[in-house]
């Protein structure tokens, strides 16, 4: 039988959380208030409306082409007109387009981004991203881009085993 009584610093070790774990903790309740706002795109889903302000162009047939192929919309003169009045830095393509039932966050999402809208006729693009547009300028996306038509093709012929 060991006769040593215990040392005091072992046993407080033993009945502490570690510090990594306490860290860990911590990071997460911190984190939750920010995930609990991160919703996604502001569209009311029950009404098919964006519910902030906002500007809703109707795509022409050039541009549901651009769309269809490219993900990808490039203004007419009056659209980016009406855009560059009030943000004077407005580009005139806007390289993200979401789905009006987007249900993720847009934190990876490249800016400027515009909804597109039910029916896939019309975007909107929000004021509140064009002013930080405006601000912050053009930023890509950090996400994967959908695989072009041709390596989808080419994909379909060879199989699994295409470059």
């Amino acid at each position: 039988m060991n006769a040593n009584p215990p040392n005091p610093d072992e046993q407080r070790q033993g009945s502490l959380l570690r510090f990594p774990e306490l860290k860990a903790v911590a990071f997460l309740l911190c984190l939750a208030p920010a995930l609990a706002f991160a919703d996604g795109i502001p569209f009311d889903r029950e009404k098919h409306g964006v519910t902030v302000p906002h500007e809703t162009f109707v795509l022409t047939e050039a541009q549901g082409r651009e769309l269809a192929a490219r993900h990808r919309v490039t203004l007419t003169s009056p659209q980016h007109e009406l855009l560059t009045k009030r943000f004077a830095r407005f580009p005139g393509t806007i390289n993200e387009i979401l789905p009006w039932n987007w249900g993720d966050c847009t934190c990876a999402v490249g800016h400027p981004y515009a909804i597109l809208l039910p029916g896939g006729t019309s975007i909107a693009v929000t004021h509140a991203e064009a002013d930080f547009t405006n601000r912050y300028g053009v930023i890509p996306s950090s996400m994967s881009k959908p695989k072009s038509a041709w390596s989808r093709f080419w994909r379909s012929l060879l199989g699994s085993h295409s470059p």
